[in-house]
């Protein structure tokens, strides 16, 4: 990436999203500082979760996550982990997975939910636009450009389908940067420099990456991850086995699926305080009276559920030191950020693998987003530095006579760049050609893509010239494209990825993503901040009528008192003013909810 002229920008376009699997975080710059978009409490942690409804209603982050229990089959977790989901992937999960999934379709999962099938890019998209539209509640302004986290082990297609769903989610201007580049742009941030180690470990995936900083400067020496090997696994594996005792005890589970949610729910909640304390207890309590399980976890069972994940960890590493020719003793500093990296025990195991003590960082969750945040400032010209050389994360490979693999771009090669590869016919007047595209990240190759050419001009075989150019740009999506040189014709072309979308698929759906109108922002905003009123109001009243029983005189008095307020503000002009009281509101009636929440799921648990 070439270094910018430095600018001053009042108005930056570009905002930071750090997708995460489990939470995401969204930045953006003010003045020479940053900020963070959050809830109504102040929370910058925006749960990775989305619940869709049959009748087209959504809920995202906080409010999605708070109600997962009540409606397990409408509500789905770890929505970027499904990009790279398999049927084989999500369906062993059982009732801690209550979707119905195609299985017939391999290219990409589709998921049952909100009472029609569902594809991962819709999901991921639907995610994202709420994610653009908290920023732009927080800006006040429309956000049409964005700087994106992606895992390290995501292939050119996954990156691609990423990409695809964030232009469906009205960001126009989409750039992807791996979460341990991030880090490291926020390490040199900071101030330090040499070559250093970075580990990103958050719920889905381990990236991690060798990168040598200097002031201004940061070039990746080496690059690799692992899916499936997150804190979702440990989450998993706690909640399944206490789910088995629930059943032990308790037999058939009439609501078993909204048992599942609230164990897992539960178990996450363990898995931290195994982490703090040494142990956590998960309980299921007792409703009619029936016998509440319990039982306690410790350090012991974390480490059991660990140990898988402690030897992809190796492999990363050694493959990492391997790539960059290099050995531990030759790194300055090990870098971690993501949540698994306040596990002790794996936190403990990177440093083994690295021969290092972990430098401090001051937010282990928040250095990827202000990694993102200052790729956002040099595409916006606001700094011009650093610059960044980097790498490409997996070699790419045609296969060759006796099923030998031909490699075109190898692991580690800089990008954005490319190669041409010559080929031609087999056949007489032969005008269609398919070929194989193989990738290799770790030991082995495997399929990623075919690449099918049509229009070849009818020749004697041999002698059509065939050239296939294939090109990675810096976000590593690849384009391809071919060109018959004897005739110098154009060829038609179609990639047909194992996982994500063919190239038809990508052009037919940019091209029906309409255009973000600046002048019908506010407006849009206006009435959006409007309806959200309205829902407020209404579910207040039928909620208020519902529990009479349980609102204490005190909070139908202050919910009274706020709710006239928004009536009188809400066809009003003023934005902050709709946005303040129906804040106020919602804070107002807070314990109320959580109150209906505890009682409405109560009733489940039997």
């Amino acid at each position: 990436m070439a270094a910018q002229p430095t600018r001053q920008s009042t108005e930056p376009d570009f905002v930071a999203f750090d997708l995460g699997t489990g939470t995401s975080r969204i930045a953006y710059a003010r003045g020479e500082g940053h900020a963070f978009v959050t809830d109504l409490a102040g929370d910058a942690r925006i749960p990775s979760v989305i619940a869709l409804s049959g009748g087209g209603g959504i809920l995202a982050g906080a409010a999605a996550r708070d109600r997962q229990a009540l409606y397990p089959q409408h509500t789905l977790r770890s929505l970027r982990s499904l990009l790279t989901a398999g049927p084989g992937t999500v369906t062993p999960r059982g009732p801690f997975f209550p979707h119905p999934v195609n299985s017939d379709v391999q290219t990409m999962l589709q998921v049952d939910v909100g009472e029609r099938e569902r594809p991962a890019i819709e999901l991921i998209a639907l995610f994202l636009a709420f994610l653009r539209r908290s920023a732009e509640l927080a800006l006040e302004r429309p956000v049409t450009a964005g700087v994106v986290t992606v895992p390290t082990c995501f292939t050119p297609f996954d990156r691609q389908t990423l990409r695809v769903a964030a232009r469906m989610a009205g960001l126009e201007r989409v750039r992807l940067i791996d979460e341990p580049i991030a880090v490291a742009e926020a390490w040199l941030a900071a101030g330090h420099s040499g070559r250093a180690a970075v580990c990103t470990w958050g719920a889905g995936y381990l990236s991690a990456a060798l990168v040598e900083l200097q002031d201004g400067f940061l070039r990746v020496l080496s690059t690799a991850g692992s899916a499936e090997v997150g804190g979702d696994q440990i989450d998993l594996q706690l909640a399944g086995d206490f789910l088995g005792k629930v059943k032990e005890k308790r037999g058939q589970l009439e609501n078993e699926s909204h048992i599942a949610r609230y164990v897992l729910v539960a178990a996450e909640k363990a898995k931290h305080g195994i982490c703090e304390r040494g142990h956590a207890e998960l309980q299921l309590p007792i409703v009619g009276g029936k016998e509440a399980v319990r039982q306690t976890y410790t350090n012991e069972d974390l480490d059991r559920w660990c140990e898988s994940l402690r030897t992809e960890a190796s492999r990363v590493c050694e493959q990492l030191l391997t790539d960059a020719g290099l050995l531990k003793g030759d790194l300055d500093a090990l870098v971690l950020a993501g949540g698994l990296t306040r596990i002790p025990a794996l936190r403990e195991h990177l440093e083994t693998c690295f021969g290092l003590s972990a430098g401090d960082v001051p937010d282990p969750e928040e250095a990827a987003v202000l990694g993102a945040l200052a790729r956002a400032r040099l595409l916006d010209h606001a700094q011009s530095e650093p610059l960044v050389l980097d790498v490409l994360p997996c070699s790419l490979g045609l296969e060759a006579q006796a099923g030998s693999m031909s490699p075109i771009l190898k692991r580690g090669a800089v990008i954005p760049g490319g190669k041409r590869e010559v080929f031609t016919t087999y056949l007489e007047r032969q005008t269609d050609v398919a070929i194989q595209l193989f990738a290799k990240a770790a030991s082995d190759w495997a399929p990623l893509a075919r690449i099918e050419l049509s229009q070849i001009p009818p020749m004697k075989a041999g002698l059509p010239a065939i050239e296939v150019s294939f090109a990675v740009d810096e976000d590593g999506v690849l384009e391809v494209t071919a060109l018959e040189t004897t005739k110098q014709k154009p060829l038609g072309l179609e990639l047909r990825p194992i996982r994500g979308l063919s190239s038809s698929a990508v052009r037919a759906t940019l091209e029906s993503v309409p255009k973000v109108k600046a002048a019908e922002f506010e407006e849009a905003l206006r009435e959006e901040l409007r309806a959200r009123g309205r829902f407020v109001l209404e579910s207040l009243r039928e909620l208020s009528r519902r529990r009479a029983g349980i609102i204490t005189r005190d909070e139908k008095q202050l919910i009274a008192k706020k709710a006239k307020e928004l009536e009188e503000v809400l066809e009003g002009a003023d934005l902050m003013e709709i946005r303040t009281c129906a804040q106020e509101l919602e804070e107002a009636a807070r314990p109320l909810m959580q109150r209906d929440l505890d009682a409405s799921l109560q009733l489940l648990l039997h």
